[in-house]
């Protein structure tokens, strides 16, 4: 009897298995339930078919690059310009708006209307861009802005590697401690890294005409020995930058312009940088003396101690031999004294010790520069020398 019970609840169990399967098989094929319908809809599967077919059919803009989004331009020669075209097609059935968007590059589009690109038609967009990075890879971006709906944003992109066929070195040309008579050369060398190139230095220039006259270059091909200092170069040529004397007294402000011929690379613009000093000059330590003003900071002295400064006077140049220094005023004297050393000469110049003194029981004076005291000076004179006077500006008050 138990037995029978149980064969009993299986067969209905398996009768109920049996029939909820077919029902979810029923409700997942028959056509006449719709899972997905609105609810408010009298016959779902056509509202939803319609809805489909008007969205399908609304006229709409579609932007296609050809060849493609991203071009890889291989090797290129630091410092050249490159250059590729994109073509930018409507394959959509409605009008098609760009307009430029971030850009690393020049990036010109082709002559539009209101920048529309009419349903069939193709545009030309060129990348333009300088390869003038450090790295040995380099990459351009250009972004163009669209109205289709699927690609708001298209970025076009140029990659490729960097190849050293020319190399200018140093980056600037330097030129310090120059005194305003004086003449100094320094080179700036271009090595080519295929001696097949016959890379050549076809003009040489100076960009501020104010100057120019100041300077000359001089090219001549490199010697066997200058190339065995760079492993990497086959071929070269050097420019001698050579500053001539009379320059003013000042910083120096110029800038070389080479043209090579390289197809494609622009011209290369060296700056010239440096300082031309006086050929009589003084200095000292910074903490106490600057340079760039000629100014003596002794601070507040004590009667009974005084102070004292070491500084040298630097004569430069040429004729710096017959440079002749003396000193010529002091004020006040009752409370400055200034005495001149023996010269020292050796290659480039000749140094003059100058000793600064306020005595120990110097008066009470105050020349701070303010309304209680101008500034202590010293005045200098140099003959035979283009500097005929040095000022030295002290400022002390002695308590």
């Amino acid at each position: 009897m138990r037995l029978v019970g149980i064969v009993a609840m299986a067969v209905v169990a398996l009768g109920l298995g049996t029939a909820g399967g077919w029902l979810a098989a029923h409700r997942a094929f028959d056509p006449k339930h719709e899972h997905f319908a609105p609810n408010n809809a009298e016959r779902p599967r056509e509202s939803l078919g319609r809805t489909a077919s008007v969205e399908s059919s609304k006229p709409q803009p579609r932007v296609l690059v050809r060849p493609g989004e991203r071009y890889d331009f291989g090797k290129m020669p630091r410092g050249t310009t490159g250059r590729h075209v994109f073509y930018i097609a409507n394959v959509g059935n409605a009008p098609l708006t760009i307009k430029k968007g971030q850009t690393t590059c020049k990036c010109t589009l082709s002559t539009l209307e209101d920048g529309v690109v009419e349903p069939g038609e193709t545009v030309a967009v060129t990348l333009e861009w300088t390869v003038k990075s450090d790295e040995n890879y380099f990459s351009q971006m250009a972004e163009l802005i669209t109205n289709d709906p699927e690609r708001g944003v298209v970025q076009l992109r140029i990659e490729g590697y960097v190849e050293d066929l020319v190399r200018l070195t140093p980056d600037e040309i330097v030129f310090m401690n120059v005194a305003g008579n004086q003449s100094q050369t320094r080179p700036l060398y271009v090595y080519a890294a295929r001696k097949e190139d016959n890379i050549r230095v076809e003009e040489v220039g100076f960009v501020d005409a104010s100057t120019a006259n100041y300077f000359e270059a001089e090219v001549r091909d490199l010697t066997d020995e200058e190339l065995a200092e760079q492993p990497m170069a086959k071929a070269g040529q050097v420019v001698l930058v050579t500053l001539k004397p009379g320059l003013p007294t000042g910083e120096i402000h110029q800038n070389l312009r080479v043209k090579l011929n390289v197809p494609d690379m622009p011209e290369q613009i060296i700056p010239i940088r440096g300082m031309i000093q006086s050929d009589v000059s003084v200095v000292g330590r910074l903490a106490m003396f600057d340079p760039r003003t000629n100014l003596l900071n002794l601070g507040g002295v004590l009667q009974d101690q005084g102070a004292r400064a070491e500084l040298l006077v630097l004569l430069k140049g040429d004729q710096r031999d017959q440079i002749e220094v003396t000193v010529a005023e002091v004020d006040p004297p009752e409370a400055l004294r200034v005495t001149l050393g023996e010269r020292k000469v050796s290659d480039r110049l000749i140094t003059i010790p100058l000793t600064v003194e306020v005595p120990v029981g110097a008066p009470r004076v105050t020349r701070l520069g303010s309304e209680q005291g101008k500034l202590g000076t010293i005045r200098l004179e140099a003959s035979n020398s283009l500097t005929k006077e040095v000022h030295i500006k002290v400022r002390f008050a002695v308590n």
